[in-house]
This record gives C-alpha cells, structure tokens and sequence, in this order.
C-alpha cells in the first residue's frame, strides 16, 4: 500500500469535505437541554469516581457511556436522557448471575439484577 503525498490542493478539498459535514451536522436542533448535560456531568463523574476506587468495573462505564452515546446518535433521545439521569444507580447495581453488565439498549430494570 502506498500513500500520495500531501498537497495543498488536497489539503483544500479535504477543509471544503469537512467545512460541509460540520455544517449538515450544527443545522439541526440540538437534542439535549441544559439539564441533561448536567447530568452526563454526574453520571461521568460517578462512573469515573467508582473506577477509581474499584466499585464500577471500567467496562461496565465505557458500556454505559456507548448505550448513551448511541442513544443520542439514534435519535433515541428518552432512552439517553433515562441514562443520564439514573446511570448512577445503573453501574452501580450489580447484576444476578446470569445478567449481564450493560444490555446495550433500554435501562428497564431486569429480573436478574439487583440493587448493591
């Protein structure tokens, strides 16, 4: 595999592709209020925290984080908002044997987890 060389040219035409993309994305309406970003704030902050000293498997907070980042980028604007605002309580319940650590869709509570 080889690679061209950089050129201005290229460098331009790269910009405009880019200067486009940013302007099809900040057109539309932005879907979370001030509130939510308030709670992503603490959800981060739990989740980080719990790392730290060992009560929230850093797996269980990249999942957390990617249900979130994916409900937002799907449009599923209740299912984000529902995790931001109980995503505390969410990493740190431990799931029964047999649950899992992050669904990947929905926070509805399952019959197999329980509260720590």
């Amino acid at each position: 595999m080889s690679f061209e060389p950089w050129t201005p040219a290229d460098s331009a035409a790269q910009q405009r592709t880019l200067d486009e993309a940013a302007t099809r994305v900040t057109a539309r309406d932005a879907i979370l209020a001030e509130r939510d970003y308030l709670n992503l704030h603490a959800f981060l902050s739990h989740g980080l925290d719990g790392v730290a000293s060992g009560t929230v498997p850093r797996e269980r907070l990249f999942g957390a984080l990617a249900v979130v980042l994916r409900a937002v980028d799907v449009g599923d604007v209740a299912d984000a908002r529902a995790w931001l605002e109980r995503g505390r309580i969410l990493l740190t319940r431990t799931p029964a044997p047999g649950g899992s650590e992050v669904r990947g869709a929905g926070i509805a509570r399952s019959s197999t987890e329980r509260d720590v």
